[in-house]
């Protein structure tokens, strides 16, 4: 089949711009598409990124290099074999299927400031585009218009909560995936995934000792998980004082987040390749979210991203279903601190015998499940 992937992200592990210039942007992207990608690939499908190419300097500088975080030699196929539309309104090629993951509209960046949900350009007084300005948005409506005229089959991907009642009804889409225990349903019944990833690749890192002074490291942002933080991470971090990490965004609110949470430690933003680094030697991973991902069982790649570089992950027990993914999950948060004391001075051997248990686990998670429902959707008469 010929495949649409629309997807505002990086696949490698560097961030940079045309001219060279590092972006602080994020890259979820890097470690789940590129699976999706190579396994379509691998059943001889076409596959078209339908956005622009964000990896193209990374590669132009790196080559193969701009892969070397992990899975080398596949992410670096996958990048290879795709064809580029480059998010130009002249490359609308004829598709099968078009794979959208959901872009909404963020005032400022993709939108105007003033237009909540539009798709009016940000410009400056002299109508000239603002250096900040992202046209995902604005290339997702393009080819959504353009598809749904023609034969082609429309897969709107929820990976943030934020496709509404409206947003079904105006585009009219074959099918609706959500990474959820137990999927919305508001005009029309939405196709359960998992984080995509090739689990036989998990494991290969080596397992490393825990630095017991880095008892729990989380790499994300705070987006709508305040009440989370703090119902958590708050105590653990009190009893374990500076050996508590966050890593990500954190800085631009540093003031507001150490009067909220003053005994963790905060980090820059970082990148895929660094996650190694900054997870091999980490105690645990808490599997933090917002409410409503804890509510219906939302699951992000970072379950299975914590197994790949080397540490364990921690559920909530809050969120549903966590049990088919953790083999820890704390049942409150003082359970929070017993589970962080443990995993910070396991032994090497069981330290390595959990992650591998768990990682086996997760085979409900490889990419050859999510690919399988894609096809399913296209052998789906209409209406069905």
């Amino acid at each position: 089949m010929r495949i649409g992937y629309s997807y505002w992200g990086f696949l490698g592990d560097n961030k940079i711009d045309g001219g060279g210039a590092e972006i602080s942007a994020p890259d979820g992207n890097a470690t789940y598409s590129w699976s999706l990608i190579w396994e379509m690939q691998r059943r001889g499908h076409t596959v078209h990124a339908m956005q622009d190419d964000r990896d193209w300097p990374g590669w132009k500088r790196w080559g193969q290099g701009n892969f070397a975080a992990f899975s080398m030699d596949k992410r670096r196929d996958a990048y290879c074999q795709l064809k580029h539309t480059f998010g130009s309104s002249e490359i609308l090629p004829e598709l099968d299927i078009l794979l959208v993951e959901w872009r909404f509209p963020i005032p400022g960046r993709n939108c105007g400031a003033s237009d909540e949900k539009g798709v009016a350009f940000p410009v400056t007084e002299q109508g000239i585009l603002r250096p900040e300005f992202q046209p995902d948005l604005w290339r997702q409506v393009e080819i959504l218009n353009h598809y749904k005229t023609k034969n082609t089959k429309i897969i709107i991907w929820d990976l943030d909560h934020k496709v509404e009642k409206r947003d079904e009804l105006h585009w009219k889409p074959d099918a609706i995936f959500e990474t959820s225990h137990s999927p919305l349903e508001l005009s029309m019944k939405r196709t359960r995934v998992e984080p995509p990833f090739i689990i036989s690749d998990l494991m290969q890192h080596p397992t490393l000792p825990p630095d017991p002074k880095r008892k729990l490291v989380y790499i994300g942002s705070r987006y709508e998980r305040d009440d989370v933080i703090t119902e958590w991470i708050g105590p653990v971090s009190k009893l374990f004082s500076g050996q508590v990490e966050f890593h990500g965004n954190w800085l631009k609110t540093h003031t507001e987040c150490v009067g909220l949470w003053p005994d963790v430690s905060y980090r820059d933003r970082c990148t895929v390749k660094n996650f190694r680094e900054i997870y091999g030697t980490a105690g645990a991973c808490p599997l933090l979210a917002k409410r409503s991902y804890l509510d219906s069982g939302f699951i992000t790649p970072r379950v299975w991203e914590a197994l790949l570089f080397g540490t364990l992950p921690v559920g909530l027990s809050t969120t549903k279903g966590i049990d088919q993914y953790c083999d820890l999950v704390a049942k409150t948060p003082d359970d929070m601190k017993h589970i962080v004391e443990f995993t910070a001075h396991m032994d090497l051997k069981l330290r390595d015998q959990y992650r591998r248990e768990n990682a086996a686990k997760l085979e409900f998670m490889d990419a050859k499940h999510f690919v399988d429902k894609v096809e399913n959707v296209v052998q789906t008469p209409a209406g069905n």
